[in-house]
């Protein structure tokens, strides 16, 4: 038979291991070298920063494609795109921010990327920043992101949300959400919507953990009197603005959660009295030293108004002489109510909203629409003593007809704003 010789070797050089010591008995590097104990389970240095120079740029990886003539994926540009990963974690919010295995959506800046999160509903800034991807969780330490926390119903229905939406709030997510925001101090504005189901201690410690809220909303069906009493021990000196509501909770308690608020300027809430007002002012002339009270806003969120009477309204101008906006209603019966001689004095007064005067669960013999001459005085009384008013919205109110009843005559204007600024 035919003799077969076998090829010659080539000369193999012994190549000495990439960590350069001498004595050492690896003699290549790979993907996982362990070059001596320190670079166990990890690549050397000198991997690290061979395999650092070959990373394709976009430039490098358009010129090989035409030289070779073949097309380049999108997969591929996005990699060569891709900064390479960074040893350390470095959080979100810096010029030198990364995401890794994010795909195109890591290549947004990190500016952009926490302005469109801002006008995002709650649920979705947390989706983003736990359940996304590893690469997002930095948005955790994002101050700007979580200084507003909002939970209330009316910002799920203007995004076009159910009321399952707001499902998964419980009293007690609230405070491991409190617990999980590394920087709670930072948060400025708070709105929960408490609903029946809440503990009280949980809402408590829930506000404990944000005490430099200058803008609080407490509101919902499940606002009782043990949250209330909770509140009144914590003192609040930088909130500013507050829309709260209290259901049937007596006037004492309301007025020693105010207290607490020795700023405010602004208070909102569905039931409002008499009582409520004059133990405000009180209350904000003591924490002045006898000074004028700083509200300039009073808002009466619902249309509940059988605790407030126009005599009420009228005292609220000499109660807080810096009001600039004011909204309330009245439930008063026609045709002839009572109404104050003395006009409001709202030398500061912008804004006047009244949107309901009369009440509409009345009899179908009775009518309670004002007459012309209860209207005329009513708006002499809440219009003239107003000369900077830049605003205004009165409503008459509404009523409520079975079958077979007919619309009582609605009041005429007439000449009733001669006797008014307007």
């Amino acid at each position: 038979g035919q003799a077969h010789s076998h090829p010659p070797r080539r000369h193999q050089r012994r190549r000495r291991c990439c960590c350069k010591r001498r004595h050492c008995r690896r003699r290549r590097c790979r993907c996982s070298c362990i070059c001596h104990n320190r670079c166990h389970r990890r690549r050397c240095r000198f991997h690290q920063r061979r395999r650092a120079g070959r990373r394709r740029t976009p430039r490098r990886l358009v010129l090989s494609s035409l030289r070779a003539g073949a097309p380049i994926s999108l997969k591929q540009l996005e990699a060569s795109a891709r900064p390479p990963p960074a040893r350390a974690a470095v959080r979100v919010g810096t010029a030198v921010a990364q995401f890794e295995d994010a795909g195109p959506f890591s290549l947004l800046p990190v500016d952009l990327l926490v302005k469109v999160l801002e006008n995002c509903y709650l649920p979705v800034k947390l989706t983003f920043a736990i359940e996304v991807c590893k690469g997002l969780r930095p948005l955790r330490f994002v101050a700007d992101l979580w200084s507003v926390v909002r939970t209330s119903l009316q910002d799920a229905q203007r995004l076009g949300h159910h009321y399952e939406t707001v499902d998964w709030i419980t009293s007690r997510n609230l405070v491991r959400f409190a617990q999980w925001l590394p920087d709670a101090d930072k948060v400025t504005e708070l709105s929960l919507l408490i609903s029946k189901g809440f503990a009280p201690d949980d809402v408590s410690a829930t506000l404990a953990l944000f005490p430099g809220v200058e803008r609080l909303s407490l509101t919902g069906q499940g606002m009782n009197k043990k949250i209330l009493t909770l509140m009144a021990k914590v003192q609040r000196p930088a909130l500013r603005i507050l829309d709260l509501d209290w259901g049937q909770v007596g006037a004492a308690t309301v007025l020693a959660v105010l207290k607490t608020a020795p700023s405010l300027e602004s208070l909102a809430s569905h039931k409002l009295s008499g009582d409520i007002l004059e133990g405000l002012a009180k209350l904000l002339r003591e924490a002045r030293q006898g000074g004028t009270p700083l509200l300039t806003r009073l808002r009466q969120t619902g249309r509940y108004a059988e605790n407030v009477t126009p005599f009420a309204g009228v005292a609220a101008g000499a109660l807080f002489p810096e009001l600039q906006e004011f909204t309330i209603s009245f439930a008063l019966r026609g045709p002839s109510p009572p109404l104050p001689t003395a006009p409001l004095q709202g030398a500061n007064l912008r804004r006047l909203h009244i949107y309901d005067m009369i009440y509409g669960f009345t009899a179908s013999d009775a009518s309670p629409h004002l007459s012309d001459a209860s209207l005329a005085c009513f708006i002499k009384t809440f219009v003239s003593g107003c000369p900077r008013l830049e605003s205004l919205c009165l409503s008459h109110g509404r009523k409520y007809l079975s079958r077979g009843e007919t619309l009582p005559r609605l009041p005429r204007l007439g000449k009733s704003f001669q006797a008014t600024p307007l």
